[in-house]
């Protein structure tokens, strides 16, 4: 599934552009998109830190729920958003773009998610995405249902498609002359 980056540049940020009143950055940020950040009826815009952490993290769950990449190059925005976990940072440095290696907090959790999804697999419950039952193999543990094997009625074996040989591919196969009878 390819992936589409779509540069953004918050409310907050645009206004304190705007304050500069350098009309070649000001040019270049409007080719961007703007993230509603909600802060545009106060009456001066919050600072660049605040304004992101407020996109990033909008109920302060400690969750990039929206999975933001931050671009900055202020250190210590670099600093508070390494503090939410999730949080790829890219900055530039001497004309190169680096993307920071994965914070320790991101990487507990990451650790502590996989840590989870393999005792999930451990305990033998299954996540399926359709739960019907043209779709359950025999023996096969569904969340949420029973087996029927011992009192009720037998589960039913679901039969295998009988494959037969299969023929030339078509493509391939050269289509017969016509004759034409004169």
């Amino acid at each position: 599934m390819p992936f589409a980056v779509k540069p953004m540049i918050t409310q907050c940020c645009m206004r304190r552009l705007y304050a500069t009143n350098d009309q070649s950055v000001i040019e270049s940020a409007k080719r961007f998109e703007r993230k509603r950040c909600g802060h545009h009826e106060l009456e001066q815009p919050l600072s660049t830190l605040e304004c992101l952490k407020s996109c990033v993290d909008p109920k302060g769950s400690g969750v990039n729920s929206h999975r933001y990449i931050v671009a900055a190059q202020e250190p210590e925005i670099r600093n508070k958003m390494r503090r939410i976990p999730g949080v790829p940072l890219i900055y530039i440095t001497r004309s190169v773009v680096l993307l920071e290696p994965m914070s320790g907090l991101s990487t507990d959790t990451r650790g502590r998610a996989e840590r989870e999804k393999f005792r999930e697999g451990i305990r033998g419950t299954r996540k399926r995405k359709r739960d019907t039952e043209d779709d359950t193999l025999v023996g096969e543990e569904v969340p949420g249902r029973a087996r029927q094997d011992q009192e009720g009625p037998q589960v039913q074996k679901k039969r295998k498609r009988v494959k037969g040989p299969k023929g030339p591919n078509p493509l391939s196969v050269k289509k017969p002359k016509k004759r034409d009878n004169q």
